[in-house]
């Protein structure tokens, strides 16, 4: 607890460094670019019309998914993720690629990794934006979706940041954690039913495994919310198991980054 402690003084302290730091590092990612900060947009898109064409035009012949029509069902596990993945990803190489930059400015590297997935929310929230058009005019949209995917994203953004200080401080330590998170990440996304639905088939012991993915936990919780307005999940045991994880990434993750930080510029 005396790391949380240490970290949230930190974070509290740099607060409006942490939001300025993530919005240049979303900016200079895209400067190079004709489009610029358009390609947020059209990389996922892309993405999207390619899973679309694939699995439900193609494996799929356009079948609804209990009464939802495909692309709609698709794109509210699709959204959340591009943001999974890139925080995931993005968030276990945070501190190791800003090493020389923390070294040189006078900012503690506690914040880095949250700069790092805070960067990638700016991206999710446009995105969230973009699909609740979609859902209001093609299948409608509920007032009580605003409170569930405001709690989910929420919930997703603090699972984020409590494994990005337990993933970046390991792969700044043993760079070989950053490929093996990678692949760990490729794998989740078809172990996560993003695109494929469970039923009475799926044999009981790979739903159980599912099941105790809190990334399921998360898809399921903005597909019910963004199509349903359904908020039943954020009151059953599924949400006190994944806060459950989520504090024992931030416990584990916190101690070894205030233990380990001061080894962190051995690696540069």
């Amino acid at each position: 607890m005396k790391s949380l402690r240490i970290i949230f003084k930190e974070h509290i302290k740099n607060l409006y460094m942490i939001f300025s730091l993530s919005l240049y590092e979303l900016k200079i990612a895209y400067v190079s670019n004709r489009l610029g900060l358009g390609w947020m947009v059209l990389n996922p898109v892309i993405q999207i019309a390619v899973y679309w064409s694939v699995f439900g035009l193609g494996i799929r012949g356009g079948a609804p998914v209990h009464g939802v029509p495909f692309f709609v069902w698709l794109i509210c596990g699709l959204i959340p993720w591009f943001y999974t993945s890139g925080g995931i990803i993005q968030g276990s190489n945070s501190v190791y690629t800003k090493l020389a930059t923390a070294s040189k400015m006078n900012f503690p590297l506690s914040i880095i990794p949250t700069l790092s997935i805070i960067s990638q929310l700016y991206t999710h929230l446009i995105l969230l934006v973009v699909i609740g058009i979609i859902i209001a005019f093609s299948h409608g949209l509920t007032w009580m979706s605003l409170p569930g995917v405001a709690f989910y994203c929420l919930s997703l953004t603090c699972f984020l940041v409590g494994l990005s200080f337990l993933t970046s401080t390991l792969s700044t330590i043993v760079r070989d954690v950053h490929l093996l998170v990678q692949t760990a990440a490729r794998m989740l996304f078809f172990l996560t039913p993003v695109m494929w639905v469970m039923n009475a088939k799926t044999p009981q012991l790979l739903q159980d495994a599912i099941n105790l993915n809190p990334i399921y936990y998360i898809i399921n919780g903005y597909r019910s919310s963004l199509l349903y307005g359904n908020l039943n999940m954020i009151w059953s045991l599924h949400t006190l198991y994944f806060w459950g994880i989520t504090l024992v990434l931030f416990l584990i993750g916190g101690m070894l980054h205030i233990r380990l930080r001061r080894q962190f510029v051995d690696y540069l």
